[in-house]
């Protein structure tokens, strides 16, 4: 719903778009699995009759192997945690962990190996082609009720990324720091950032609610620096500032209020997270809904600062 989510809290793990959406979901612990399936892999083309592949000498490009490559590894599982809790009528505590973001590719050969050096063998690969990026995030949010209904959530984020790459030995050569390109195990890095946000009902219908985050400063991955620019400085990208006002349907006779029905229950949210990828999400919580839903009467106007 393009960032509706700043704007109602449905569960202990929206303090991850909104901190100030806790408020609204005191007193409840929410765990979520997202199935990965990120299809990777290329084709390499034949090369010309001119280039020989592989090298037959020390000046002659390197290529790689014509054929179909395909990464293992299909399927990977995210976990999520969400707790709140009440303090009191005005405020409320709690904890979110959950991906931040990440790769992997594992190949079954060196994929590269032809751009080795023959008089160099450190420049020979030691085993397959791969890497391994995995990031997450850890946030403690509070959110204190201001004025009416309207409050105010802050939550300071935890970063934490590992990175895993191997199978570039034939490129350590080209590297300030050959030593630190590939093969050198996990290296972890960690970091700080933080998320403010309000949120205000001003009826039964309407909504609203604005949310900022900072990027998040990561340490640098050390292990890593010959092949990462800037010296392995890799910081998590913050989102966008959202600003998104909900309309809310108010309950009827066809779509009596949540509390009051015992028909439909949420188990879970589909979702694409990128064009060669599918996810589906999975989250613990039962929320009772009205059955049918009546997203035709949810409505939400556009946010600017996305565009």
């Amino acid at each position: 719903m393009a960032g509706a989510g700043a704007a109602i809290g449905l569960d202990a793990l929206s303090a991850g778009v909104n901190p100030a959406s806790m408020a609204l979901t005191p007193d409840r612990l929410d765990l979520g699995l997202a199935l990965f399936f990120p299809d990777r892999g290329f084709t390499a083309d034949t090369v010309p009759s001119s280039q020989n592949c592989p090298p037959t000498g020390p000046n002659q490009p390197g290529c790689i192997p014509p054929g179909e490559y395909k990464s293992k590894n299909p399927l990977f599982m995210i976990p999520s945690f969400g707790w709140s809790k009440s303090l009191d009528t005005e405020s409320t505590i709690g904890i979110s962990i959950g991906g931040n973001g990440g790769m992997n590719t594992e190949y079954d050969s060196a994929v590269f190996r032809n751009y080795a050096n023959p008089a160099n063998p450190k420049t020979v690969p030691t085993g397959a082609t791969g890497i391994d990026l995995s990031q997450m995030f850890i946030g403690g949010t509070y959110t204190r009720k201001t004025t009416g209904n309207q409050w105010v959530g802050i939550t300071p984020v935890i970063g934490i990324q590992n990175l895993k790459v191997k199978g570039l030995e034939p490129f350590t050569s080209m590297s300030e720091s050959p030593d630190s390109v590939t093969g050198q195990g996990y290296d972890w890095s960690y970091g700080y950032g933080l998320r403010l946000g309000w949120l205000g009902q001003f009826s039964d219908q309407w909504n609203l609610g604005a949310s900022y985050q900072t990027r998040i400063y990561m340490s640098k991955f050390e292990k890593y620096k010959g092949l990462l620019a800037e010296r392995a400085s890799s910081p998590m990208a913050a989102p966008a500032p959202a600003i998104p006002l909900l309309l809310v349907p108010k309950p009827n006779d066809q779509y009596p209020p949540v509390a009051k029905t015992g028909a439909g229950i949420i188990k879970g949210i589909a979702t694409t997270t990128a064009a060669s990828g599918r996810t589906i999400f999975i989250n613990s919580s039962s929320r009772k809904i009205p059955e049918p839903l009546a997203w035709g009467d949810v409505k939400q106007l556009p946010n600017y600062l996305d565009e």
